[in-house]
């Protein structure tokens, strides 16, 4: 299974319990848009991990995800990093005043999210 079509298969199965959460309906994007889901305040990537939420102290992020989240924010909309580890779904919502670390790794440019931003997403199965 190629690494898009488990993203794909994530987002979908994803996808209504965001909606459920925020009580929003999403459109999901095209598969090279930066983000996943938007709708017209808001915007969300998600990240799905093979480790629980408390193995690192903090979470890599691409550094253009955040960048265009910050052009987004500039035009008063909402940017949401939803993250799937096995002992839950949690979120970070994109403040233009946290001052992340940033490094180069492999290459590239990333920003760190502490894990002491992630709010957990809990969906009551009743409503």
């Amino acid at each position: 299974m190629t690494d898009y079509i488990k993203a794909l298969e994530n987002e979908i199965k994803l996808k209504p319990i965001i909606e459920k959460y925020f009580n929003l309906e999403l459109i999901h994007t095209d598969r090279y848009d930066i983000f996943d889901f938007y709708d017209d305040n808001n915007y969300f990537e998600l990240k799905c991990r093979n480790c629980n939420s408390n193995k690192y102290n903090d979470l890599m992020m691409n550094v253009n995800k955040w960048n265009k989240g910050i052009d987004y924010l500039n035009f008063n909309k909402n940017v949401y990093y939803v993250f799937d580890f096995h002992d839950g779904l949690f979120y970070y919502k994109q403040d233009i005043n946290d001052d992340f670390r940033m490094n180069k790794y492999l290459g590239k440019y990333y920003i760190y999210i502490p894990n002491e931003k992630l709010t957990k997403i809990i969906v009551n199965n009743n409503n």
